[in-house]
């Protein structure tokens, strides 16, 4: 009889009583029929990763329902308890019947999604866990409507398939607006895809597979992790500092094991908000050559840097095509578009464009379009406007965290990307802080969730480009009077 027990262990109901509810499902739906006999406390706790003394207190309170019997030598048995009379009486009622799917195992990846009802929710009052532009103040709506009617008016937009590698005009803009920024290359170069996150899946599907080494900052976008878990790669954690990756530390990983990919946000680390240095990064490429492993860089925040202009990309420092890089254009343009860029060279590109058409032909050509026309408009002057008003509401934030935060907790204003990272010097767990701030309608990302191993618990990142200007203030006051309420306890 095997388990396959589904349990969350953030919830607040204990381990115990979560067994103890799933078998009296199945129990009661007659998946388990009495005289059953149940894995011993030993084959439970082994097979759903739980302790012994949790596997004896599932069959205990099991047994104190009436829905198991223990015969000492033989086991514990499945049981049948009578009903009582007023359930008799009522007649028969559907009970809640055992979800038979939960017994199928899956391969996802949870850091991304262990609250993912919680932060799809539309009636949260402080939506900090966002940070796209979704503030109506931050989006190019003016642009976008022009854009929309230019695409509106080609019937090929709406009739036709795009190429696998994305519409040529798109990539070929693309590529002139990379070579501005001195990255010399050609539309054949560039892949389009279904935003960043798929991107992320086509790297980790296309060169991943179980075992593979892969190099992570730690803390990092959590959609990485779980693309990478879900391949069955192995996830090294690289700490960061105020500049990003520790390179000493991966030089230590190498000169052992050298990964097959490193996974880096040089700019904008998400959720640090730091920004690596150009000395750093040529340091990085020579690495990853030394190595022979390739680098995929994430940069969602280009565009979206505070007083300095970030050093250029390590895409365009490679000379040796050891950069696949990656930029996302759904949060700092349109979230709703969904359309993010690969740029690969050589066999490197011709494995993701075969990933991509197999995934799914291409991206939709209606939001390709879009996008070009908007990035015709040019975008330059909305890019100096965003920048502007994103760095006067971290400045606000910032002063407020000063004044109102417990002195507990200490943060480093962000140089690229609209959010902070908050870190306690104190015994406060963020996963428990996220379920009571919920209730208040704060939502924040707990630290948790950026780590790919042994987790830290006393973090947080709040994003604000979500929120509407007015709203800031007493959304930070707010989770200030949470921060101070859970240091009481």
């Amino acid at each position: 009889m095997e388990m396959n027990i589904p349990l969350d262990r953030k919830s607040r109901v204990p381990l115990a009583e979560q067994i103890q509810l799933a078998l009296v499902e199945r129990i009661r739906s007659g998946l388990y029929q009495a005289g059953d006999l149940l894995p011993s406390v030993r084959e439970l706790s082994r097979e759903i990763g739980v302790s012994l003394m949790t596997a004896v207190l599932a069959y205990e309170k099991l047994e104190a329902t009436g829905y198991a019997q223990r015969h000492h030598g033989k086991g514990t048995f499945v049981s049948i308890p009578r009903p009582e009379k007023d359930e008799i009486l009522e007649g028969i009622h559907p009970k809640p019947s055992y979800d038979w799917q939960l017994a199928i195992p899956d391969y996802l990846g949870r850091s991304m999604f262990r609250h993912v009802g919680a932060v799809n929710r539309k009636d949260v009052k402080y939506p900090l866990h966002r940070i796209k532009l979704h503030a109506e103040e931050l989006l190019p709506l003016q642009h976008f409507q022009r854009a929309v009617q230019q695409a509106s008016s080609d019937r090929s937009s709406i009739g036709d398939y795009a190429p696998a590698a994305g519409d040529e005009a798109l990539r070929s803009k693309l590529a002139s607006t990379f070579r501005h920024k001195s990255s010399v290359l050609t539309a054949s170069e560039l892949l389009i895809t279904t935003g960043t996150q798929q991107a992320i899946d086509l790297i980790a599907r296309t060169f991943l597979g179980p075992g593979d080494l892969v190099a992570v900052e730690s803390p990092t976008y959590p959609g990485a992790l779980d693309a990478f878990r879900s391949r069955g790669a192995t996830l090294i954690s690289i700490p960061t500092d105020h500049t990003g990756m520790r390179l000493d530390i991966l030089q230590q990983l190498c000169d052992i094991h050298p990964p097959k990919l490193i996974y880096t946000l040089p700019t904008g680390q998400n959720p640090t908000g730091s920004v690596m240095s150009v000395q750093k990064r040529l340091t990085l490429l020579e690495i990853a050559k030394s190595y022979n492993t390739l680098i995929v860089e994430d940069d969602p925040w280009e565009e979206l840097y505070f007083e300095d202009l970030p050093p250029r990309s390590l895409f365009s420092l490679d000379q040796t095509g050891h950069v696949i890089y990656m930029q996302g254009y759904s949060k700092s343009i349109a979230p709703g578009l969904r359309l993010s860029v690969i740029a690969a060279r050589g066999s490197v590109y011709q494995r993701l464009l075969h990933a991509k058409a197999v995934t799914d032909l291409s991206t939709p050509l209606f939001n390709q379009r879009i996008l070009l026309h908007l990035l015709e408009q040019n975008m330059n002057e909305h890019f100096r406007k965003v920048r502007g008003q994103l760095t006067k509401r971290r400045d606000e934030i910032h002063q407020l965290l000063k004044r109102h935060a417990p002195s507990a907790w200490t943060w480093t204003p962000p140089a690229a990307g609209p959010f902070f990272w908050l870190t306690s010097t104190g015994s406060v767990n963020t996963d428990a802080l996220f379920v009571e701030a919920e209730r208040q309608g704060v939502l924040f990302f707990p630290g948790s969730f950026f780590y790919s191993g042994n987790a830290e618990r006393n973090s947080l990142r709040i994003g604000f480009a979500a929120l509407a200007e007015a709203r800031i203030r007493e959304a930070i006051l707010t989770l200030c009077q949470l921060l101070h309420h859970t240091e009481l306890k």
